[in-house]
């Protein structure tokens, strides 16, 4: 059965670093998922590599098509991970990494339990109030209630992931994200 490895976390615990960090060790096996998203490029990034920069029109097609399985519209943005991304990495024969948003990881992984062994990481802070520091001290707009709605949704459902991460030291959660790649595809 292939699989599908989902990666998870609020914002700011480095989830996207640890994996950029690993994937070059592990590239012959795994790939991430580019993640559709309307908001503007940024300095160094590039499209179909950071991000899939698309029109709101764009992204509203794809919502009506049902290929952008989950999605979240945050800073006056969308963000979403498209069915065709993930078959497009399976057929490569490798396994997908997807970013899901915590409150959607119940949603993806009743979806894809059918046809992949869905494997999970959820990265966490060393504590919310470290996180919370972090996020207000960030250069967007902190939203309260949809920090209230992490850190609720994660002590409630935490235990559902097969891993879980605490990312308090990059090193050190390098080699246990290392560890855990490496465990997914001898199992």
């Amino acid at each position: 059965m292939n699989k599908i490895l989902v990666v998870s976390g609020p914002s700011w615990v480095w989830k996207d670093t640890v994996i950029k960090n690993i994937l070059p060790d592990f590239s012959s096996n795994f790939e991430k998922i580019v993640t559709h998203t309307t908001r503007e490029i940024r300095p160094g990034e590039e499209n179909w590599k950071s991000y899939n920069f698309v029109s709101k029109d764009a992204f509203q097609n794809l919502l009506e098509n049902k290929d952008i399985f989950e999605h979240i519209f945050l800073h006056n943005n969308f963000y979403g991970t498209s069915n065709s991304e993930i078959e497009k990495v399976v057929s490569k024969w490798k396994v997908p990494i997807a970013n899901i948003d915590p409150i959607w990881f119940l949603a993806f992984k009743e979806k894809f339990q059918k046809d992949y062994k869905v494997c999970s990481i959820i990265f966490l802070p060393l504590s919310f109030d470290v996180l919370k520091e972090r996020l207000k001290a960030r250069d967007w707009v902190f939203n309260e209630e949809r920090f209230n709605e992490w850190v609720k949704w994660i002590h409630k459902y935490k235990d559902l992931y097969d891993y879980q991460v605490i990312n308090d030291d990059l090193d050190k959660t390098l080699l246990t994200v290392k560890s855990i790649f490496q465990s997914i595809l001898d199992n």
